[in-house]
């Protein structure tokens, strides 16, 4: 269980955070408005940030107790717009995880829809990318760097905006694989109902507070925010 007790953070966005606990297997979700504090919350179970105050706990113990490294393997974070590096597909698909086969590279590729487009490059898996997959669409790189993110087997999986430049039938099939991943925990960060509709618990967060949490249909009745933030999606 990741837990998070009475959590500030002053350096950046000013988070309050009083209680947050995800036990292992949970789909949870983060949602706020641009500058509510989702990123750094997130960052903070992978100990990018140090809390000024409070405790995040990992099964009972400290997280500033792990090493950077053990906590780099459990959680593994991936962004809108993760890096790739000039090299070929299958090695920007291994990093991270260099001893995964072949086989199964191309198993988890064929899933996550990234062997349909590598399949027809010139040299398939040799392929090589260039800075930042800039000879890939937006959508093809993100599913790229998701890819990747599965091949390492994280216990905690934490995607902020990860699908946010995929079609919305890809963005569904893929994100519908990776939550029936079994014992991998899933944080969404999101400003998008749609994404994250179908969580476990969403939480809100506010200017750095989480202001409600619950699932879609609780926060559609008791939250004003969530209320508007699915309003405006809907325009």
């Amino acid at each position: 269980m990741y837990e998070i007790r009475s959590v500030v953070l002053c350096n950046f966005s000013n988070l309050l955070i009083y209680s947050i606990k995800i036990r292992k297997g949970d789909n949870v979700a983060i949602i706020g408005e641009t500058g509510s504090g989702k990123t750094s919350l997130a960052k903070l179970f992978m100990e990018f940030y140090s809390p000024d105050k409070g405790h995040i706990y990992v099964d009972g113990a400290e997280l500033q107790n792990f090493e950077v490294q053990e906590i780099r393997k459990a959680v593994v974070y991936v962004s809108q717009e993760d890096f790739l590096f000039t090299a070929s597909v299958r090695e920007n698909l291994k990093m991270g995880n260099e001893e995964i086969s072949d086989e199964e590279m191309i198993e988890i590729s064929r899933k996550m829809g990234v062997h349909q487009f590598v399949s027809k490059m010139e040299r398939a898996y040799d392929s090589v990318l260039e800075e930042r997959g800039k000879n890939l669409s937006k959508g093809q790189r993100q599913k790229l760097s998701l890819t990747r993110a599965i091949l390492r087997h994280p216990k905690i999986l934490i995607l902020d905006e990860a699908t946010s430049n995929m079609d919305s039938i890809s963005e569904r099939e893929i994100l519908n694989y990776i939550k029936g991943i079994r014992d991998i925990t899933l944080i969404l960060i999101s400003h998008r109902i749609n994404v994250i509709a179908d969580s476990d618990c969403i939480y809100v967060l506010q200017k750095g507070n989480i202001v409600a949490r619950g699932t879609d249909k609780q926060l559609k009745e008791q939250c004003k925010l969530y209320r508007q933030l699915y309003g405006e999606e809907e325009k």
